[in-house]
């Protein structure tokens, strides 16, 4: 293949980015990971904002602690106005342990406030404020925080402040969370797409091309696939295949050199088939020989002539290798299978002596429209199988059923052997007799099934065998 060629192929079997089962893992690993994210930053956004509130709550403590250290508990304006500033509150508060009040405040709040208890422990009740507050526009809300400072306990602190820095804080916290969760995401899915790429992406492209080379010339040893080590899926799928192509080399070879060799066998069957036609027709006339001893040996002689004919014409007729041409005609079932009686058992009687018993129990009123040399050659050749296996009475019968018509033809021969058995219907291995073809069988269903129907065998043992014809519906009348 050249350089051109490769590249060529190499762009038909690697989609583009866009396109490719790598950048798809990629997107959803990003996709999964911010999903991840989403159910994670939900309780980190309330224990946010928690963690901001409780802050000022600290810095109001500080602005509680230098009043109480003031002399006379007063805070100078300037002082007050920058511990405010310092907490960002409006109002700060803190009761004493005798129950008094102590507050330090500028100007009181327009509105009513927003009551915030961080002593409330609700997981839910925090999440939902918190996204409340993420979420808030102007006007900004005033919000009454109760709580302790984080320093101790036991304070029970309450301050007054806007809303505002605590949307700031949180949309910052939020913007942080998420370039960090960004940032995770495109790193791990990086890190998904590289692993991929070289564990998956890479081998499976291989084995496509593999595939794709293999089918362009499958009988081209260096086109192979090589075996790996590899243990996994992946591993055991490239060796399979490696084996598979082997296995397809192998048996196109074989094919090959049997179609040159059938072409051979079928142009000398063609000859030797003329000479034994033209050998018969002389040895018909040894039967008027005026010696006995020969007279004797014509029929057995002339037999002999005839079946190696036969294999010659089946062996011609199975080269050909196309479906057989079939001229339909009407005609009566009950007819042919008598006309095949007549010639078996009445016309060639020296040769089915043994055979003493014939039915033909086919109603007289079915008709095939089929090509009726071909059936006549298909009802011969289990006629005559079923005799030189040994059978002496033979039976025709019929059934209808939803797909057609059965043509059942029963024998009482010893059964076919287990290796014709195992081989039935397999040219030149599925004989029962020694010096056949078997392709007697393989053309009587080829030609079955060029109609349509079908060669069954439906049983076989010591008390005899059975096949089985099926006619489809649309040639029964």
């Amino acid at each position: 293949m050249t350089e051109e060629a490769d590249k060529d192929m190499h762009s038909r079997l690697m989609p583009g980015l866009r396109s490719s089962l790598s950048a798809r893992l990629l997107l959803l690993t990003v996709l999964f990971v911010m999903i991840a994210e989403v159910f994670a930053f939900a309780p980190s956004v309330g224990r946010a904002q928690r963690d901001f509130l409780l802050q000022k709550l600290s810095d109001a403590k500080l602005a509680i602690l230098a009043l109480e250290a003031s002399p006379d508990q007063q805070l100078s304006p300037d002082l007050r106005d920058r511990m405010l500033e310092y907490a960002d509150a409006q109002l700060i508060a803190f009761r004493l342990p005798n129950g008094a009040r102590m507050a330090i405040i500028r100007d009181m709040p327009d509105a009513m406030a927003v009551t915030v208890d961080l002593h409330d422990g609700n997981f839910a009740t925090r999440i939902y404020e918190a996204f409340r507050t993420l979420f808030a526009s102007e006007p900004y809300r005033t919000l009454r925080i109760l709580g302790s400072s984080p320093q101790d306990r036991k304070d029970r602190l309450e301050i007054v402040i806007s809303e505002e820095p605590v949307v700031l804080y949180l949309r910052g916290y939020a913007w942080r969370i998420f370039l960090v969760s960004l940032a995770i995401s495109i790193f791990t899915a990086a890190l998904v797409f590289m692993s991929l790429h070289f564990a998956f992406a890479n081998p499976v492209r291989r084995l496509t091309q593999a595939i794709v080379r293999f089918r362009e010339d499958p009988e081209d040893k260096s086109r192979a696939l090589e075996m790996t080590e590899r243990a996994d899926e992946i591993g055991i799928a490239q060796n399979e295949l490696a084996e598979m192509q082997d296995t397809v080399r192998k048996s196109m070879q074989q094919q090959s050199r049997l179609a040159a060799l059938g072409t051979g066998v079928a142009k000398i069957n063609h000859d030797l088939r003329n000479m034994l036609a033209t050998t018969l027709l002389l040895s018909e006339r040894l039967e008027t020989s005026d010696d006995a001893d020969v007279r004797k040996m014509a029929p057995n002689f002339i037999a002999s002539i005839e079946r190696a004919v036969n294999i010659c014409s089946n062996t011609l007729r199975f080269a050909k290798d196309d479906a057989p041409f079939l001229n339909p005609t009407m005609f009566s079932l009950f007819g042919l299978i008598d006309e095949v009686g007549e010639q078996k058992v009445r016309g060639e009687k020296k040769s089915f002596e043994r055979l003493m018993q014939w039915d033909n129990d086919v109603d007289l009123r079915l008709a095939l429209n089929a090509d009726y040399d071909h059936m006549f050659r298909v009802v011969d050749n289990l006629v005559r199988n079923a005799f030189e296996a040994g059978a002496t009475a033979l039976s025709f019968t019929t059934e209808k059923n939803d797909i057609g018509l059965l043509l059942s033809i029963k024998d009482n021969g010893p059964g076919l052997p287990e290796k014709a058995r195992s081989n039935l219907f397999k040219a030149f291995t599925g004989s029962a007799k020694k010096g056949g073809t078997g392709l007697g069988l393989v053309i009587a269903r080829d030609t079955l099934r060029a109609m349509d129907g079908d060669l069954r065998l439906e049983h076989t043992s010591t008390d005899g065998t059975v096949f089985t014809l099926l006619f489809p519906s649309s040639v029964v009348s």
